[in-house]
């Protein structure tokens, strides 16, 4: 049937995002709806563009996953004043804290109103 027209495109493209295309209309079809086109001249087409403003998910997922949950257990060592601004290492010891390499992390966690140094152990 010469009235139904297929194309196939693969777009790449983000949440958020557009993208503009232009396709030429080959019909000599005299329909109001492709006038515009047909009174153009040869490089000139429909200028399209797409924008994905949206993802729904409609499907369930039919495999099984399986993700790893790691046992973190956490030490608060120090909490500073929740009226002060800044705190200082110096003063709360965040430098002296023994730990040992192979099993534990020390982390600084600094808010403009408290500041946390945790020690994690990873079992």
């Amino acid at each position: 049937d010469d009235l139904i027209r297929t194309m196939q495109m693969n777009i790449r493209i983000g949440l958020q995002n557009t993208a503009c295309f232009r396709l030429e209309n080959n019909t000599n079809d005299r329909d109001s709806l492709f006038i515009d086109v047909l009174n153009a001249s040869g490089d000139q087409g429909w200028l399209h563009t797409l924008t994905l403003s949206r993802l729904e998910h409609h499907h369930p997922i039919s495999q099984q996953y399986e993700f790893a949950i790691p046992e973190v257990r956490t030490n608060c060592i120090c909490e500073c004043n929740v009226n002060s601004d800044i705190c200082s290492a110096r003063t709360y010891s965040f430098a002296h804290c023994a730990y040992n390499n192979n099993t534990q992390v020390s982390i600084r966690y600094h808010h403009p109103s408290a500041s946390f140094f945790f020690l994690l152990k990873l079992v």
